[in-house]
């Protein structure tokens, strides 16, 4: 299944400065350059590094009980200190900077950072060239999984003075919805759609630009 969300965002005022401010080294409409993550988070989330943090918590009957340990036969402390020594001290190394970035940070790494401050695990991508008018602009974009609504008010705190709509739609039909802003936000409507409801056709064709009937 597709877990692409093709987001449409409207900003109805200084759009130029606005827009600006979101260009980074990952293009136009960089999520990091707004709200950037610590370096220190950018480290891969997997399931090794996760349980070599909690054998580093002391959390080792957790560990053990797990299906992870189970599938490894791994039944006894010993087996586990013995597993994550013979794994090489990068793995440790990585468990301990996670222990630390929650420590620091409140998160272990970018993955959940990422959820919590933007909305989606990842930077946007698949990133059109905005379209101006006059003092306003739109631009399209592409997030996994969900649209970026923390960043969203992030951006609308910023500028409070800025009237906001974001429409949005997945791919996969399994989400849309349309947000509405304006130094914070005013409207939020999400749902799951359907091509008989009239409402997802019209958030399908605000995304796409293509009426939803011509695409049957």
């Amino acid at each position: 299944m597709s877990h692409h969300i093709n987001n449409k965002l409207e900003i109805h005022s200084n759009a130029e400065e606005i827009l600006a401010s979101l260009v980074g080294p990952e293009g136009v409409f960089d999520l990091n350059a707004l709200l950037p993550m610590p370096p220190e988070l950018n480290i891969t989330k997997t399931a090794e590094s996760s349980y070599a943090e909690r054998y580093l918590r002391g959390e080792i009957d957790e560990v053990l009980r797990s299906s992870w340990a189970k599938a490894r036969q791994l039944n006894t402390a010993d087996a586990l200190a013995e597993h994550f020594q013979s794994a090489g001290k990068e793995l440790l190394e990585v468990g301990q900077q996670r222990l630390t970035n929650i420590a620091q940070f409140g998160y272990a790494d970018g993955h959940d950072w990422c959820i919590a401050n933007w909305g989606t695990h990842r930077n946007a991508y698949r990133v059109d060239e905005p379209e101006f008018e006059n003092d306003a602009a739109s631009i399209c974009f592409v997030t996994a999984q969900s649209t970026p609504i923390p960043f969203l008010q992030s951006l609308s705190h910023r500028f409070p003075r800025t009237e906001f709509d974001m429409y949005f739609f997945g791919e996969a039909w399994n989400i849309a919805g349309h947000c509405y802003l304006h130094g914070g936000i005013q409207h939020w409507n999400e749902f799951v759609p359907r091509k008989d409801h009239g409402l997802s056709q019209a958030i399908y064709n605000e995304v796409y630009g293509v009426e939803l009937e011509r695409e049957r």
